[in-house]
């Protein structure tokens, strides 16, 4: 939690106003959860961490930490944040800040644990090298563990650190951001604060010109208050939009249509699951307002509707079944314009495995729409059977297929015939329906996201850790609703399946540490 014993954690103020990200682990709740794997916790997982950092392979450090100087009452506050001029994600530095209660006992221990390496001074703060790009320094109660992506200058990676620790409260996230503010006061067992718009370069990339999605995300903030439960981890999420965003946020209805999951391939199969629903007539009336006169001849000539009728079309309700995720090798040969010589160039590009589902409103208008669309010389789409087809070029077809009340769209040959054959026993639709926004199931099994490409979790540091076959246990599912917004605020409720009761801390912190960006995944 964000707020302890009653008072202002102070070392929170050390997190500056420009962070990508927040997480803080309340130690007092999660050792009261499990005090008999307490020291089992920092003795196996977390050595891991504390040896790459240089430690020593033999130490004790559950047992040792016990007399460390470090106050387990308090919460420990992991961030990651650019440096000042420095846009990139890839050059953000990891932090880590802890209280201290006895600092002869702390500086003793890190002695013990780091045999060999000098202590030093400067003004005023104690210091250790640990590395060509990590720094761990204490002093007035409070230590602050610093890493950077790449190697730096010792000198300026203390200067870095020294900023860090003289940080005004005025330029600090928890003064600055109403959103991380709002999270302090929720109790519980580990709380995360994102800035969405710090994820834009990574969300785009993913889908340019697989799938017609486009964000920005900018001055949006998802934060969470996660509590460990006995075969679970369930979360209260929040996502503040931005002014922008905000506006858009008027266009979600409120009920998904469970019948239309029902209709999508992959019961057991699908990677992700997700249904929303879209308020047509607020869609219509924008369109119309702007381009209305010269869409509608348009739409007339070329599918027989208006635009009013075209909107009528549909009910709102979409879904997504995403199937599998491949990497797809594409050779070029091109010719060197200096030597002459034809050259063979490799790029790969990922590839989405997906079926959207559009709920059907009006019946005769899709006839007529259909009708227009395939008819004439040279028809925008052809029928093929039992499905219409339209070729997209590169060697892409779209595939329609017509069901009594929906529409379902894919580019996946496979997903077509599995439609078509009644081979797909459809997706198990539990929960949907409901008053939400957005319902969404991912299937995080082992066996399911060992079919995602290995360079997909190179490129997303935080899936290796849900790619590890040998993982002590093994997460099942993620289950996510987020509820209509009000005012610029949308709340939600997610829950992370796992696949065998009992809760181990010791596992979930191996889980911990596993998505915790490293400077090679950096």
């Amino acid at each position: 939690m964000l707020w302890s014993c009653g008072k202002s954690v102070q070392h929170e103020r050390y997190i500056p106003k420009n962070a990508s990200f927040v997480l803080s682990i309340d130690l007092k709740q999660l050792s009261s959860k499990a005090p008999e794997q307490w020291a089992a916790l920092f003795d196996k997982p977390a050595k891991e961490l504390f040896v790459a950092l240089g430690g020593k392979a033999d130490f004790l450090l559950g047992a040792q930490m016990q007399t460390a100087g470090i106050d387990t009452k308090m919460p420990v506050y992991f961030f990651s944040a650019p440096e000042e001029g420095v846009q990139q994600r890839k050059d953000e530095y990891l932090a880590m800040t802890w209280i201290i209660n006895d600092e002869a006992a702390f500086e003793q221990y890190i002695q013990q644990i780091h045999n060999g390496k000098t202590v030093r001074s400067q003004d005023g703060v104690r210091y250790l090298m640990l590395g060509e790009n990590t720094i761990l320094t204490w002093a007035n109660q409070f230590a602050i563990l610093c890493q950077f992506a790449n190697p730096i200058e010792q000198a300026k990676l203390l200067r870095h650190v020294l900023r860090m620790r003289d940080l005004p409260e005025k330029e600090s996230l928890s003064a600055q951001n109403v959103s991380f503010q709002n999270l302090r006061s929720k109790p519980a067992d580990a709380s995360v604060w994102v800035h969405l718009g710090r994820l834009n370069r990574d969300v785009n990339r993913l889908t340019p010109g697989t799938l017609p999605l486009s964000f920005d995300l900018n001055e949006c903030y998802f934060s969470a208050s996660i509590k460990l439960e006995a075969s679970q981890i369930s979360a209260e999420t929040k996502l503040t939009l931005s002014p922008k965003m905000e506006r858009y946020s008027k266009i979600f209805d409120s009920q998904v249509d469970p019948q239309l999951v029902l209709q999508l391939p992959g019961a057991g199969q699908s990677l992700l699951l997700a249904s929303t629903s879209l308020r047509l007539e607020e869609i219509y009336t924008t369109v119309n307002d702007l381009f209305g006169n010269f869409i509608n001849k348009q739409l007339q000539s070329s599918t027989g509707l208006g635009l009013k009728d075209f909107f009528d079309t549909f009910s709102g309700n979409v879904a997504i079944s995403l199937r599998d995720i491949t990497l797809t090798d594409y050779t070029t040969e091109s010719l060197n314009l200096v030597t002459g010589e034809p050259e063979i160039q490799i790029s790969s590009q990922i590839d989405y495995q997906y079926m959207i589902g559009l709920s059907v409103k009006n019946k005769k208008n899709l006839k007529t729409l259909l009708q227009m669309l395939s008819e004439g010389a040279t028809p925008f789409i052809r029928k093929i059977e039992s499905c219409y087809m339209r070729d997209m070029g590169d060697g892409q077809v779209l595939y329609i297929i017509e069901t009594p009340q929906h529409l379902l769209l894919t580019f996946t040959p496979t997903l077509k015939d599995e439609v078509l054959r009644k081979l797909a026993p459809g997706n198990v639709a539990e929960g949907f329906g409901q008053q939400h926004w957005l319902m969404a199931q991912m299937d995080l099994r082992p066996e399911a996201l060992s079919r995602l490409p290995s360079e997909l979790g190179e490129d997303l540091p935080w899936l290796r850790s849900f790619q590890r076959k040998e993982a002590p246990f093994a997460l099942q599912n993620l289950e996510y609703n987020l509820q209509p917004a009000k005012g610029n605020i949308a709340e939600g409720q997610m829950r992370l399946k796992l696949n065998k009761e009992g809760l181990s801390m010791v596992d979930l912190l191996r889980l911990f540490l596993d998505m915790i960006p490293t400077s090679e995944a950096s």
